[in-house]
């Protein structure tokens, strides 16, 4: 079991992230502190600008519904989860709020509270299904398929429904209307 501690911080400054974390320590990174895990750059692809754009929309308008999931591993701050928000924190030049994983006693990134298996739901407005507590930090995730329930955002995109051209989702999730 790997000694951390998981914390609040209700603005990050993106720019801070430029790596991502990844499961497979044979993706071809470089290692980290997090056991079983590597360390790539963080890149952001050409892709899906329709659902960007929406993105953007929603965040100026209504600030940002969730935080991103990051690991402290002494200086570097390390993406999880979130990159679609990342980004645009990023592309806006805002902060974005986060749950932390501190492998290191960290200092400086504005922690408020501590985050634990009992409070994790107060720090969402759109909980996870997913949100374990493992031996090595969290694991998480918004699958849409585990969110298709009647009361929660039954295809997971419930941040279209104030889109202006909401066109532009069955080109780029065509998956919704079958």
């Amino acid at each position: 079991m790997a000694d951390f501690i998981v914390r609040y911080a209700p603005a990050v400054d993106p720019t801070l992230v430029t790596q991502r974390l990844i499961r497979n320590p044979n993706y071809g990174g470089k290692g980290c502190n997090v056991p079983g895990t590597c360390v790539i750059p963080l890149i952001e692809r050409a892709i899906k600008p329709k659902f960007f754009e929406a993105l953007e929309a929603n965040v100026k308008r209504d600030g940002f519904r969730n935080p991103i999931l990051l690991y402290a591993t002494g200086r570097d701050l390390l993406l999880s989860f979130g990159g679609s928000r990342l980004r645009v924190a990023k592309r806006l030049g805002i902060k974005i709020p986060a749950i932390i994983v501190c492998y290191k006693n960290q200092y400086g990134y504005g922690f408020t509270d501590t985050v634990t298996p009992d409070n994790y739901h107060i720090f969402f407005t759109d909980v996870p299904e997913l949100f374990e507590f493992t031996d090595y930090g969290i694991d998480t995730h918004y699958s849409l398929e585990r969110n298709r329930r009647e009361y929660y955002d039954p295809k997971g995109m419930a941040w279209t429904e104030q889109a202006d051209d909401t066109t532009f989702l069955e080109k780029e999730f065509p998956w919704l209307s079958e």
